[in-house]
């Protein structure tokens, strides 16, 4: 097309297409529409999102909402509370010098025209041809109308629908056609994910756009972890591994943001969403497959497949929502929702008629979801083919998938299919899934841990005994999906304020005020927390009672003990330490507030299970502040921290008092256990402890003296038995069943992917835990 000399307002596919097309050097300027407006009006500074969120507190995704609208404004009063509160965000850039604007781009658009390439009718577009008019002189080109017709072909499932597609570009592989002139049009996620599936099984490379998200990569969590300590970005870039592939992506993210002279403790959330939507590197290739959007005009010599022409989607609608409702698009003379359906309903007909060798399909199911074609099929009178023929012999893998299925639908149903006749499933691998897990190669685990220093904890080394396969997903994967549910808040909230409460300023107004600020996040939450509130304060006054009577005076709480071996690091966190000290030894118990359900009870522990209460007790043994004494430790006990619903026929009181009991083992000797609990002969602050006239009653929970050093012994051993088997990579999928019940999978979160059969379940041995003491039940 014969273009006069100037700007040229077109997308990159047009501006692609001209330049091929040129026989001679031009001198042609291209902009987008987006690009030509703001050099007319103003562009914001590379770090006017970040500085809208330091400022206002704004998220970075209402950041950008203001960002972007602010740009269609006029500096006036609109009379509405949002359009004036954006001005005013507008006045904060101008006032910061966050805005640019190009005064010589005035002078060199005077001495050129524009020219508009195949605009669409929008508002938009009015306004800014008219803008433009005032300068300079503006044409418009349109490309000649065409009647190319698509052929179009309706599938029952999605996967037969992209088994189609692959097949049709297989023969025209076949044909010579280059993958370089094969598009695949108008993809979302599901798409995506099966295109890259069938990629792989029909030997076709297909350009895939790299994985968003940074923030799972090792170097940026090191980066953000950084930032949170260190005083500037010079510091915190020190740190890094410069010949990491992600180091200068990271730099040219700080330097394009022009953070890099800010702290980086304000810039945390900022960086943070900023690398969740960049992309990790993605490498080229040199003939593939192409993804292209709608927009692009293709020549005679490109074959596109535009999957997904279903209604609501092709074209695609446009709703009421975000930050500007139809009614703010009015009062700016912008195009509403309706407007922009109505446009993008005939530039998508146009498009399909300029576009040759193109073939539409849709599905009419995903799942238990039905489908609808797309309006546009009756509207231009297409003929359609139904669920056409899918022929085998494209990819043997898949091929083999699909008769497998039929075969299922056969063997459950009933349901014959003539393809099973035709062709069979004896080469077929049918049901020969190997489950098991397939060792990780030694240099692979030992640079693992190069990179990440294996850190035990309770939690953790419990997941490796119940089962190994579980810990390698959690632990070594990474896909233990951290979410802030409810029950969760509602623990940190109830742990902060049991944790202020032994500060000489405690108040409980001000503690409860402070906590539940920051973890009840929703309106709905307001209710438990006020009952979680009512439970602590009674708790509070629980446990002050009966410490009175204790003679473990000193309390610390949270304290952290961290044991350091050569392969390996342990700790915890001690949530109530009670202790006194008395002639160069130490009498302590062990409180751990638990909101929830846990099962108290130290059964099976040789083999791994309920090491929480001897975890603590071997942590306790290496407690810095406890080295050179003799460690006594009276007791280890959880405390429940529920919402208590109570039977009203009885004392609410001493309901109460009886959930709030400590829950554990108790050392077996009179002498000791009263130095925590006076009422121990019938206690009132130790659930199962009770004493009789032959000593310890049957039902009370307790150890002797002399195995709290065996109980140490035995954790420390499990210890390095965890991390050496860790350090190896040894995590098969055992779960296991102690007195014919599956001790493993019933609460695990990754069974849905381990595929565990009978024969890998582990049969262990009951094995109780000794009441104690001598033939009286005491020591």
């Amino acid at each position: 097309m014969e273009l006069a000399e100037g700007f040229i307002i077109c997308n990159a596919s047009m501006k692609e297409k001209i330049l091929k097309e040129a026989r001679t050097i031009k001198n042609y300027i291209f902009l987008t529409q987006e690009e030509l407006h703001k050099r007319l009006t103003f562009s914001l500074k590379p770090n006017a999102i970040f500085q809208l969120m330091k400022h206002y507190g704004f998220s970075y995704s209402l950041s950008q909402e203001y960002a972007n609208a602010v740009s269609k404004l006029e500096d006036k009063n609109y009379s509405n509370p949002k359009l004036d509160s954006m001005v005013s965000v507008l006045h904060y850039l101008k006032e910061n010098q966050l805005i640019e604007e190009d005064p010589l781009f005035l002078f060199r658009l005077k001495q050129f025209p524009v020219t508009f390439i195949d605009p669409l009718p929008t508002k938009e577009y009015f306004s800014l041809k008219k803008l433009t008019e005032q300068y300079t002189k503006v044409y418009e080109v349109y490309p000649q109308d065409k009647s190319y017709i698509p052929f179009v072909y309706e599938f029952k499932t999605i996967l037969e629908e992209t088994l189609f597609v692959m097949n049709q570009i297989k023969e025209l592989l076949r044909k010579g056609v280059s993958l370089n002139d094969i598009y695949i049009v108008h993809t979302d996620e599901e798409y995506r994910f099966l295109l890259k599936r069938l990629s792989r099984s029909y030997g076709i490379p297909i350009e895939f756009d790299g994985y968003k998200n940074l923030l799972s990569a090792s170097l940026i969590k090191q980066f953000l972890e950084a930032c949170k300590t260190l005083p500037d970005f010079q510091s915190v870039l020190n740190q890094l591994d410069s010949k990491n592939i992600l180091y200068p992506i990271l730099v040219d993210i700080l330097n394009e943001n022009e953070v890099l002279n800010e702290k980086p403790l304000e810039c945390l959330e900022f960086l943070k969403a900023v690398l969740k939507n960049k992309k990790f590197p993605q490498k080229k290739y040199i003939e593939a497959v192409q993804f292209e959007g709608e927009s692009v005009l293709f020549d005679e010599t490109d074959y596109v497949f535009y999957v997904g022409f279903n209604l609501g989607n092709s074209p695609k609608i446009s709703k009421e929502e975000g930050f500007l409702n139809d009614k703010d698009l009015l009062l700016l003379n912008l195009s509403t929702s309706y407007e922009k359906n109505e446009i993008e309903y005939n530039r998508l007909k146009a498009w399909i008629l300029a576009t040759p060798h193109l073939t539409l399909t849709y599905k009419r199911y995903v799942k238990t979801e039905s489908f609808l074609p797309s309006l546009l099929i009756e509207d231009m009178k297409l003929d359609v083919v139904k669920n056409p023929k899918l022929p085998f012999g494209y990819a043997k893998l898949e091929d083999e998938l699909r008769l497998v299925g039929l075969y299922d639908l056969y063997l459950k149903y009933g349901q014959w299919h003539e393809d099973l006749e035709e062709y069979g499933i004896a080469e077929a691998k049918y049901k020969s899934y190997d489950h098991s897990y397939k060792p990780l190669p030694l240099e692979t685990m030992q640079k693992h841990f190069e990179l990440k220093p294996l850190r035990l904890a309770y939690s953790n080394v419990k997941l490796y005994f119940a089962c190994p396969f579980s810990y390698y997903a959690d632990r070594i994967l990474g896909l233990n999906e951290f979410k802030p549910q409810m029950a969760a808040r509602m623990g940190t909230f109830s742990h902060a304020v049991l944790e202020d409460s032994y500060s000489e300023s405690f108040n409980f107004l001000e503690s409860v005020a402070k906590h539940k600020s920051e973890n009840a996040l929703e309106s709905r939450d307001e209710f438990f927390f006020d009952q979680m509130t009512s439970v602590l304060r009674n708790l509070l006054e629980f446990n002050f009672q009966h410490e009175q009577m204790s003679q473990l005076k000193t309390i610390e709480r949270e304290a952290h003990v961290e044991v350091v071996k050569d392969t390996y690091t342990f700790e915890g966190y001690i949530d109530k330490l009670m202790y006194t000290i008395q002639d160069d030894a130490v009498y302590a118990a062990i409180v751990d507030y638990k909101t929830g359900a846990d099962i108290v009870s130290l059964d099976n522990i040789e083999d791994g299970f309920h090491l929480q209460l001897p975890s603590y007790m071997y942590l306790l043994s290496k407690y810095p502040p406890f080295a050179g004494l003799k460690l006594h430790i009276i007791g280890l006990y959880l405390q429940k921290v529920n919402i208590v619903i109570f039977d009203h026929k009885s004392d609410v009181e001493a309901q109460m008092a009886k959930k709030f009991m400590l829950e554990g083992y108790s050392v077996a000797s009179p002498k000791l256990i009263s130095m925590l609990d006076p009422t121990y002969e019938k206690s009132t602050y130790i659930k199962s402890l009770g004493v009789g006239k032959d000593g310890f009653l049957r039902y009370s929970k307790v150890f002797l003296e002399s195995q709290q050093e065996e109980i140490i012994t035995m954790v420390e051993g499990l210890l390095e038995q965890a991390s050496d088997s860790i350090h190896q990579g040894i995590f098969p999928i055992e779960p296991k069943k102690i007195n014919g019940k599956n001790a493993s999978c019933t609460f695990c979160k990754y069974k849905d992917i381990c595929y565990y059969e009978y024969e890998d379940l582990k049969e262990l041995t009951y094995k109780p835990f000794g009441k104690g003491g001598d033939e009286h039940g005491m020591d």
